[in-house]
């Protein structure tokens, strides 16, 4: 196999990683000095300069008709307002490796709402998919199974709503997505909405982030969170352009893996079988779950 044939495998397992990783980032983003509005104002404003950047290069900017404004607003509460807080807050209470794989089964909630709101054909392909993959959830769900201590089961359940606000942005971005415009400039618009929301709030109310002087592991860590946003999406789409969107979608397998490892390197987690059992059978549940993706 020649080097051109093992680029896009390289750069789906630095994307892969990439994912896997971003839990371990929030747990210590979260548990630093900042204040959440800090993490997330900061976060999004990187990303909104990468995204500038990016713009500037390619000559594309988003779109601001009202319905443009209405599709972006939507994401951004769904994607960054509901969803980031959402993880910070969790993120502080369980392992990183268990939180990396509770977010990962947000293929199995997409297909159920989809199914549930009859956007999607219903297969038999699809029903497995989700049976295999609500399995998974409830290895994870049982005490004395994956879950480390009964007292944090709660969390867990809080844990489970992030794939579900997952799952409802992408049915609504499959469901609405603005005519005319690319994912580039969608990403630009929802993250600039976000910041035009949360960074006024952050200027008003907070300040928790010292911009000069010395920068704590806290503010170090949330820019690479807003530095690896903006390559992950630029790795996603090169990675279409050069191996397709079947070969792309091989990079949930990877992060799966890759969050339990980060937890395991950066904070010593120890994981039992069952932990393994619930990856083991959400890489199965992902794979039925790409039905679409092989016809499409």
């Amino acid at each position: 196999m020649g080097l051109a044939r093992l680029w896009p495998v390289f750069l789906l397992l630095v994307l892969g990683m990439a994912w896997g990783g971003h839990f371990s980032l929030f747990k210590i983003a979260a548990e630093s000095a900042l204040s959440y509005l800090g993490i997330i104002a900061l976060t999004t404003t990187g990303v909104v300069i990468g995204m500038t950047a990016v713009a500037t290069l390619r000559q594309r900017w988003p779109r601001f008709t009202g319905r443009h404004l209405r599709f972006y607003l939507i994401c951004a509460t769904l994607g960054y307002l509901i969803e980031f807080p959402l993880s910070l807050f969790v993120a502080e209470e369980i392992p990183a490796g268990l939180l990396a794989i509770i977010a990962s089964t947000s293929p199995v909630f997409t297909s159920l709402i989809a199914i549930v709101a009859k956007v999607e054909t219903v297969s038999r392909r699809r029903m497995a998919a989700v049976a295999v993959g609500l399995v998974a959830a409830a290895v994870v769900l049982v005490p004395g199974t994956a879950i480390p201590q009964p007292s944090m089961l709660t969390w867990v359940l809080i844990a489970f709503l992030i794939p579900v606000v997952y799952a409802s942005y992408h049915n609504y971005v499959a469901y609405d997505w603005p005519d005319g415009s690319d994912s580039w400039q969608v990403a630009f618009g929802e993250v600039l909405i976000a910041t035009a929301i949360v960074l006024p709030l952050y200027l008003v109310f907070d300040r928790s982030v010292v911009v000069f002087g010395a920068w704590s592991p806290g503010t170090w860590t949330v820019l690479v969170m807003a530095a690896l946003a903006v390559i992950e999406i630029y790795l996603y789409f090169e990675i279409v352009r050069l191996a397709g969107a079947v070969f792309v979608s091989l990079t949930s397998f990877v992060s799966i893996i890759a969050g339990v490892l980060w937890g395991m390197v950066l904070f010593g987690e120890q994981h039992n079988a069952w932990i393994w059992l619930a990856v083991l059978l959400l890489s199965v549940s992902i794979f039925l779950a790409r039905e679409k993706d092989a016809k499409g």
